[in-house]
């Protein structure tokens, strides 16, 4: 969750020059950050964290304008931003795909695997559904 924190850190000036608002990027770091100190302590299971990846990116990834409409961008995007947003969503979740695999015990190996199948699915899926739009 730190490295969560970090990276919502780092695309801030990313976030901002289409108009989202800091405030809840910067709930979001603490969010992370705390829900990272917890799970280190011992005191939240690390299957929660991979859980907030899983949820969130799925989210993104299906729903990538209703996204844009709660992140209260004020920049119009277009049909690729949208596509590109949900490729976003599909990393965040296949890195919780990773961290869930860790959480329940499997090998490294295998953990990689599986995100690697799930980056596949969702990289399928975008370029049979999306592609089209790249041009327009």
């Amino acid at each position: 969750m730190y490295i969560a924190a970090l990276t919502q850190l780092s695309v801030l000036p990313v976030w901002d020059s289409i108009g989202r608002e800091k405030g809840s990027q910067v709930g979001a770091i603490l969010l992370f950050t705390i829900l990272g100190r917890l799970t280190l302590g011992g005191h939240v299971s690390p299957i929660v964290s991979a859980a907030v990846y899983v949820l969130t990116g799925t989210l993104i990834y299906f729903t990538p304008k209703a996204t844009a409409e709660l992140y209260q961008l004020n920049t119009p995007l277009s049909e690729l931003a949208y596509s590109m947003m949900s490729l976003y969503g599909g990393v965040i979740a296949t890195t919780g795909i990773y961290l869930a695999g860790l959480a329940c015990g499997l090998a490294q190996p295998r953990c990689l695997a599986a995100a690697f199948a799930t980056n596949a699915f969702f990289s399928l899926k975008l370029a049979a559904t999306e592609a089209g739009k790249a041009g327009k």
